[in-house]
């Protein structure tokens, strides 16, 4: 599968979307449905990893992937993080802010998975004292 979702962590504060190789239209959507039980299974806010570093995402796809996964975002769905988001993502990321407004707040974006961790960690840590 292009899009691998899993728990980032054993706490389950964290989905990691893992992206690889040329994605469709189909393969955001069933990852986005995914991302959505996952966190519907938990009470507590969940955090996004999203891990862009081996994709290879058609233009045409992006906005309609993301008017689905706005209309299908979780309420407990917090920070979102971008993981080697190129300059296209950023644009995407950009527009989304109007076609997507529920999907698209509390994004950041890094180079590193050990830096989105980091800011999750840190958000956590903030939330928890």
């Amino acid at each position: 599968m292009p899009i691998q979702v899993v728990w980032d962590d054993d706490s389950k504060n964290t989905i990691r979307q893992i992206y690889s190789g040329k994605l469709t239209l189909q393969d955001y959507i069933v990852a986005t449905d995914s991302v959505a039980a996952m966190a519907k299974d938990v009470t507590h806010t969940v955090h996004s990893l999203m891990d862009r570093t081996a994709v290879i995402s058609a233009p045409g796809i992006v906005i309609p992937a993301m008017r689905y996964a706005n209309s299908h975002v979780p309420p407990n769905l917090g920070l979102r993080v971008v993981i080697k988001g190129d300059m296209f993502t950023r644009v995407v990321v950009d527009i989304g802010r109007r076609v997507a407004p529920r999907l698209i707040h509390d994004i950041y974006f890094v180079d590193t998975l050990e830096q989105g961790r980091a800011i999750i960690a840190k958000h956590l840590q903030k939330a928890y004292s």
